[in-house]
């Protein structure tokens, strides 16, 4: 066995190389929301968007109806919306899922005077009044795209600061949106 190594090392060495290649390209590729969501069916979505374009001054609305009709409406409306993103996972991630999460960045607010947002999407499963089970986390803030258990898993998406602001001044002025108590 030895042999065979020393011999095909360089070889071997390669073709790991070139597989290795091979899969992040294939772990980077595009995925919609519904491959993040495991082509599960949110029975209920809730969002807070939170106006950030002032360091000094944060509003927040919320966006969880309590009435089932208009909850599948959000839902409706919401998965619309990110319908025509696509999203391109980092080929860390898997080594990512395993390590504890690290902090958050730095914190950041508009640099050219135009509205931002941070916006935290928790898509559900609902199998009775008790039982939720969360299917997807996923967060923009400003430009920076994350989803997963504590939202820790970063994604890319391209245009991603314009998406960003497009999608939150649509759900800010959504009928869905009441203002956060907070």
């Amino acid at each position: 066995m030895k042999a065979f190594w020393e011999k095909h090392k360089k070889a071997l060495l390669r073709g790991l190389l070139v597989l290795l290649v091979l899969w992040a390209v294939w772990y980077a590729r595009p995925v919609d929301i519904h491959f993040l969501l495991g082509n599960a069916a949110p029975d209920r979505t809730s969002v807070l968007v939170i106006d950030c374009t002032s360091p000094y001054s944060r509003q927040s609305r919320n966006l969880d109806p309590e009435d089932d009709p208009e909850a599948a409406a959000l839902t409706a409306e919401v998965l619309a919306e990110l319908e025509g993103l696509r999203f391109h996972r980092s080929p860390l991630e898997p080594l990512l899922r395993i390590l504890p999460p690290m902090g958050g960045g730095s914190i950041r607010h508009g640099e050219d005077g135009k509205k931002e947002y941070d916006i935290y999407f928790y898509f559900y499963d609902i199998r009775s009044e008790e039982d939720w089970d969360t299917l997807l986390g996923l967060q923009c803030w400003i430009d920076r795209w994350s989803y997963g258990p504590y939202l820790n898993l970063p994604l890319y998406v391209s245009h991603g600061h314009e998406a960003g602001r497009e999608l939150g001044a649509a759900l800010w002025e959504s009928p869905f949106a009441s203002d956060s108590k907070s």
